[in-house]
């Protein structure tokens, strides 16, 4: 009986294809809407550079003053930017195989599939990686804030109350960040990236702008947060809430990213974090950079007859500017930051130790 065979040079093209699709359909933060990513094929570098740019600090002055008021300013020049190195210390390089008596000589749904496993694995831990880094950075920066960056939800939440929080978050980057020259976080860079339960929520309160308009009957039937709602911007994206798009993150990769914070010496409580419902981000507060090959290795397995696959995927994540992040929390959160125990982020694969 025939069957669907691919030789060896096949199964790198395939797999190298198949990966980079499903890499880009599943990240959260999308380049320039959250985040500001830059992007390599070169695994082996060790930073991505990114051009960061800097306040100036530059005020108006009077013609004809007795100080700097001739026809040139005196003042000493500024530079505009500052090109920034981002480490690409977070490394995904498993080892995957496939037994040859599994694959009747390669069937192709058995690469798909581990291909879909890889590209999906890869995703959680970038998605979980950057929402870990924006979180440990607004949630330290708290400790030296007048008032928190941390907007809670009222002990019974309402269909109302989740979009009066979420509001509050976007108010607070309507602030800026003055001391880096930011007056206000531009709204088309925002990006809210929330738990289910919050958009559930969230949605409610637009079923009572649900009338008998044709834009409203739509949204309810592919349950969208605003008319202009596609699959084509990713599948989690549910729409915009005051222009900023928002996604849906699963459980699984909110639980994720409290496994990449450190508290102190130790990893998080499992469940530390777990009242935050959602955080607002601006792309240019957060950098973060990726390095993935064209194609990834494959070699035959060392262990018996079979191939092995071998990726690997660097990337780095920071966020530079803490006020650019603005966290909506259920009634009962409570920051587990002290001045003498602050959050960090910290690969768990780190912590893993290889058995014998």
């Amino acid at each position: 009986m025939a069957t669907n065979q691919i030789n060896n040079q096949s199964v790198n093209i395939l797999l190298a294809k198949k990966y980079r699709d499903n890499y880009f359909q599943s990240i959260l933060h999308r380049p320039g809407k959250g985040v500001t990513e830059e992007f390599s094929s070169d695994t082996a570098a060790g930073y991505i550079r990114v051009v960061r740019a800097l306040p100036h600090g530059v005020t108006g002055r009077k013609l004809g003053a007795s100080t700097n008021g001739g026809n040139f300013n005196r003042n000493d020049h500024v530079a505009s930017a500052a090109e920034y190195e981002l480490p690409l210390l977070y490394v995904y390089d498993g080892n995957f195989d496939i037994p040859e008596v599994q694959q009747d000589m390669l069937p192709l749904n058995i690469v798909e599939q581990e291909a879909k496993n890889i590209s999906g694995e890869v995703a959680t831990q970038i998605n979980a990686s950057t929402i870990a880094a924006q979180l440990v950075a607004t949630l330290n920066a708290d400790l030296a804030r007048t008032s928190s960056y941390v907007i809670k939800l009222p002990a019974t939440a309402t269909a109302s109350s989740a979009r009066d929080a979420l509001l509050g978050a976007m108010g607070l980057l309507e602030n800026g960040d003055a001391a880096n020259g930011v007056q206000s976080f531009p709204t088309d860079e925002r990006e809210i990236i929330a738990r289910p339960e919050f958009y559930v929520e969230l949605f409610k309160s637009n079923n009572i702008l649900a009338g008998g308009s044709n834009f409203a009957q739509e949204m309810l039937a592919r349950g969208a947060i605003s008319p202009n709602t596609y699959v084509d911007n990713g599948m989690s994206y549910k729409g915009e809430f005051m222009d900023a798009p928002l996604y849906v993150a699963s459980k699984a990769i909110w639980s994720a990213a409290e496994a990449w914070i450190n508290s102190g010496s130790a990893a998080l409580t499992a469940g530390g974090l777990n009242t935050v419902q959602a955080i607002v981000c601006a792309a240019m507060g957060t950098a973060r950079g990726v390095a993935m090959p064209e194609t990834f290795k494959q070699i035959p397995c060392p262990i018996g007859a079979g191939i092995r696959i071998q990726p690997l995927i660097r990337w780095g994540v920071e966020c530079w500017l803490p006020d650019s992040v603005a966290v909506v929390a259920g009634n009962g959160f409570t920051t587990p930051v002290t001045s003498s125990n602050k959050l960090s982020v910290f690969a768990p694969g780190s912590r893993q130790v290889a058995s014998s």
